[in-house]
């Protein structure tokens, strides 16, 4: 199982040793998933911007709730295929496929980001709309255009 989850780094006088706090939902999700005394390996990214990737997702998962069949990872491969965030890569049999890049959206600047989600709203309005519908995208709007989801 590897999942991203928000953690925030704890120390203080009366805990020795210092811990790891959950933050959002998705880190409170991989605690339930530990056993208690078990150990489990733990990568770390510090990441400048933590809540990009957590907004980001949840909008994804708007979109893939909207249109049956569609998973998270659907609607991001689909976005990175329309923002242009890939390229063609020519097999062994000269068959040549879409490769798709990596987008660490916890390390993109505010600027980067902001770009991106109106790249990802305008994709929305021009071709999905139909599909998922005026309330997913004013949700997915405002999630990505900056205000917290409730």
């Amino acid at each position: 199982m590897k999942q991203k989850g928000i953690f925030r780094y704890y120390r203080a006088p009366d805990i020795d040793p210092p811990v790891l706090v959950p933050q959002d939902d998705r880190a409170f999700t991989i605690m339930d998933h530990l056993a208690p005394d078990r150990k489990a390996l733990i990568t770390v990214h510090a990441a400048r911007w933590p809540e990009h990737h957590r907004l980001m997702m949840l909008a994804f998962s708007k979109i893939a709730e909207a249109v049956p069949g569609q998973t998270v990872d659907t609607v991001l491969m689909y976005l990175k295929r329309e923002t242009g965030r890939f390229e063609w890569v020519e097999l062994l049999d000269g068959s040549t496929v879409e490769a798709y890049h990596s987008i660490a959206f916890e390390s993109m600047s505010q600027d980067t980001y902001a770009a991106f989600s109106k790249q990802v709203i305008a994709i929305i309005e021009d071709q999905l709309l139909p599909k998922v519908g005026q309330a997913v995208l004013d949700e997915v709007r405002d999630l990505l255009l900056g205000q917290e989801p409730t």
